[in-house]
């Protein structure tokens, strides 16, 4: 029996430009891409890939391949369209392979925003410009993966990240998630097979988890007061990129 072959689906700037200036056929001669289609992925003349950027995607064939150049045509391209419900997670700045977890995971998920976030318990109140590109990175990683190419939007990026307190006090915050169901992950709280009986269909879903050595009992209040369900994913403790991968995952199960 004959195997289809697996479809890649890869980010491109080229892409984006085609579509901006109205053409079907996108030329790569960029070396680092063109090394990546050619001789990772080993495309060859008529062979399709999907090429995205954070609008659209498109099938693309391939219609020359030298050394030096590969030029690939399209007939139409779809929208990116979100995930739905509309998802948003609170994450604290964790350390450098914990943080590119959580963010390759809710990209993967469908997770439409990221809120950053720092505890009473860290000193670090920003990322550097290096560190917002690393994390792009890993969310196109996760789209290449996924294919799910709707981007997952940094919500405070290039801001100061505030501390938790601070976000969930902000009056533009609270009024634009009023609305949302609001969940955190912890170990002391309801059963998450509870989710399944109280669960209800919402426009948006708040979802938030703390770091390592946990948040402290008044982050704990204020999310309390802000209408978070506390929700208990097991019987052990979970790192918070797993917790976060787990309450997204029982989300989307549901929806």
């Amino acid at each position: 029996m004959k195997h289809a072959l697996h479809e890649f689906a890869l980010f491109s700037s080229e892409f984006s430009r085609a579509v901006h200036d109205g053409k079907t056929t996108i030329s790569i001669i960029e070396p680092t891409f063109l090394h990546r289609l050619q001789q990772v992925i080993r495309l060859k003349e008529g062979n399709t890939i999907i090429l995205f950027d954070n609008q659209n995607y498109a099938q693309c064939t391939v219609q020359q391949s030298t050394k030096k150049l590969m030029t690939l045509s399209y007939k139409y391209i779809t929208r990116s369209i979100p995930l739905q419900p509309t998802l948003i997670v609170l994450v604290p700045l964790l350390k450098k392979e914990a943080l590119d977890e959580l963010i390759y995971s809710c990209r993967e998920l469908g997770v439409s925003g990221v809120y950053l976030f720092s505890t009473e318990k860290t000193s670090r109140s920003k990322l550097t410009d290096t560190e917002w590109e690393r994390l792009e990175r890993v969310s196109i990683a996760a789209a290449e993966q996924s294919k799910n190419f709707a981007p997952t939007v940094f919500l405070n990026k290039n801001q100061p990240v505030p501390t938790l307190t601070q976000l969930c006090n902000d009056k533009d915050f609270l009024t634009v998630y009023a609305p949302a169901q609001k969940l955190f992950a912890e170990p002391t709280g309801a059963p998450g097979s509870s989710l399944a009986t109280s669960f209800t269909p919402k426009n948006s879903y708040l979802v938030c988890v703390g770091p390592e050595g946990d948040l402290t009992d008044s982050e704990k209040n204020v999310l309390r007061s802000r209408g978070f369900g506390f929700v208990k994913l097991g019987a052990t403790v979970l790192r918070a990129q797993q917790a976060a991968t787990v309450l997204i995952g029982i989300i989307r199960s549901f929806t």
